[in-house]
């Protein structure tokens, strides 16, 4: 096997979908929260696309091609995706809790 089909192996599929499905909903949400708090910028969307987009993608393509030619960190690919997943739930809860959104009830 190339080493292609073994980069996409260890970096497509349900994680990358699940990684960009996360990253729309948080993008979305901070529109709206921007629009209801009545202070939408337009160079917040530049930021939040240099911060989620650009530097959480690109670190996980990164550690995929590290564990492309280290087979040793074959694991931290996952990794890598479980805690950039958790980064995005933990934007989320935010931006819905302060749109007053109950989202864990006691």
């Amino acid at each position: 096997m190339d080493y292609i089909e073994q980069y996409k192996l260890l970096v497509n599929g349900f994680k990358l979908i699940t990684m960009f499905g996360m990253i729309a909903v948080d993008f979305i949400l901070g529109i709206v929260m921007a629009l209801y708090q009545k202070k939408f910028n337009w160079t917040c969307i530049t930021d939040f696309l240099n911060t989620s987009v650009l530097g959480l993608v690109a670190g996980y393509y990164l550690v995929g091609v590290f564990a492309l030619f280290e087979p040793t960190y074959s694991l931290a690919v996952p990794a890598t995706w479980l805690i950039i997943e958790a980064k995005l739930v933990n934007d989320i809860v935010i931006k819905l809790k302060e749109l007053g959104v109950t989202v864990f009830a006691k």
